[in-house]
């Protein structure tokens, strides 16, 4: 791609248009387009996008994808709505172009299946994580007919020019790290529901405990939102009946408790004589009460993985839960590692540099052992 390069993003959304913004910060003239003018205008307000991204409607801009040496689509994660846009800006992009799908998990072949091969040839997945201008990792996902130096100039372009670390991903479900990260959040609510454990109890086991964030499990589906965890963990379901949703996630979708974009989800944020708090559900009864500081470890324990190991060495409910946790985490990564990456290591990378692991999951179990 040349230096002055312009790329179209198609869907000004959240994700597309904080997309749009990630380019225009890097010095890159964008187009983005949606339905109409003012939806494409007030998703480059919202993400205070810049003057390089120029906002249109797919009437009035889909004849310039012509002018576009990378045409990157990044409407709703819906493989209908996505296969019907790109039939429809097909005919305008310049077959010279690189053409990609922003996609979290959805098959690249069916996106793509109706789309000419001099378009095929030239069209890749690109997964931007969620916010793309603070998360490192972009998982490239080539399709059958991907010419390897399209891949090759869009994997250069993310790393040089976006300052992005990039992992290959093969088509599969949920790509990489959103299928280990699907399956971690399924098993942790499985041993949840089976241990009556809580949500606050859960979050302390499995946040710097084990070397991930602090939003550890349950905070973290409240970021993302549960409407767009239960996508994930449906699409991890076609390839196995352990992504399954367990009663108290389903209920809590019924009753709308979505998380930060609701208001409420595993925790509520509260506001009492001035003074800002958290407040975390009940899943028994759906009811929230104040936050505590009660844990299941050792006040003072040595620095991860050194006192992970020694809770592990232990008995009692903190054990209890992050043995079988573990342990169903590495034998699953070993099974579906050649399916889903090129290696263990990238696996490892996609976890790191995607949901911010201190050590992806066969390098921790390396370390157990």
């Amino acid at each position: 791609m040349s230096p002055d390069a312009r790329v179209a993003v198609l869907g000004a959304g959240t994700m597309g248009s904080r997309i749009a913004a990630l380019f225009g910060a890097a010095g890159i003239r964008v187009l983005l387009l949606d339905l109409t003018e003012q939806l494409a205008a007030e998703g480059h307000i919202r993400a205070a996008a810049g003057p390089l991204v120029t906002p249109a409607s797919f009437d009035g801009g889909l004849a310039n994808l012509s002018e576009c040496e990378w045409v990157l689509e990044a409407v709703a994660e819906d493989l209908a709505v996505k296969r019907t846009l790109w039939q429809r800006a097909a005919p305008h992009v310049s077959p010279h172009a690189i053409a990609s799908t922003n996609t979290s998990g959805l098959s690249l072949a069916a996106i793509s299946e109706a789309l000419p091969l001099v378009l095929k040839q030239r069209f890749l997945g690109i997964h931007f994580f969620n916010p793309p201008a603070k998360l490192r990792l972009v998982e490239l996902i080539r399709g059958r007919d991907t010419l390897p130096e399209v891949a090759a100039t869009a994997a250069q372009f993310v790393t040089e020019r976006l300052g992005k670390s990039v992992v290959e991903a093969k088509d599969t479900p949920n790509f990489i790290a959103n299928r280990i990260g699907a399956f971690f959040s399924a098993t942790a609510q499985q041993l949840t529901a089976s241990g009556s454990y809580t949500v606050e109890e859960v979050d302390s086991l499995t946040g710097p405990l084990i070397g991930l964030p602090r939003s550890a499990t349950y905070r973290l589906m409240d970021v993302i939102g549960l409407d767009i965890w239960a996508q994930v963990l449906r699409t991890g379901e076609q390839t196995d009946a352990r992504f399954h949703q367990q009663t108290f996630f389903t209920q809590m979708l019924h009753r709308r408790m979505l998380g930060d974009k609701s208001g409420a989800g595993f925790y509520r944020k509260v506001t009492t004589s001035g003074q800002k708090s958290f407040e975390v559900i009940d899943l028994h009864t759906f009811e929230y009460k104040p936050s505590s500081s009660a844990s299941l470890t050792p006040s003072a324990l040595p620095e991860f993985p050194a006192g992970l190991r020694q809770v592990l060495s232990a008995n009692g409910r903190a054990s209890s839960f992050l043995r079988p946790l573990l342990t169903e985490l590495f034998k699953y990564c070993h099974q579906v590692a050649p399916e889903i990456a090129n290696s263990p290591e990238d696996i490892d990378r996609a976890m790191q540099w995607g949901y911010g692991w201190a050590l992806g999951p066969f390098a921790l179990e390396a370390a157990l052992s």
